[in-house]
């Protein structure tokens, strides 16, 4: 009985921290620009670098380094 109520446990947390997880990862949008001309001037006037990510549909790598890497870095906070 004891492993019964402790894996239905484990499973609801998991479940619920996925769930959680996800709808973090709903709020955040990597922004995409498609007039660079504008980009730089504000670049220029923030001091800021850039970080060009060129992808395309369906591209399994892409979808890769916008999960593990872009949003990752955008829920840190310090990519604002």
């Amino acid at each position: 009985m004891k492993h019964l109520l402790g894996t239905l446990l484990l499973v609801c947390s998991v479940s619920y921290s996925s769930v959680f997880a996800e709808e973090q990862r709903s709020e955040i949008q990597v922004e995409r620009v498609v007039n660079f001309q504008n980009l730089a001037t504000q670049m220029k006037q923030n001091n800021l670098g850039l970080l060009l990510e060129l992808d395309a549909d369906h591209c399994t790598y892409c979808v890769k380094l916008e999960k593990d890497i872009l949003r990752p870095m955008l829920l840190s906070g310090d990519y604002n």
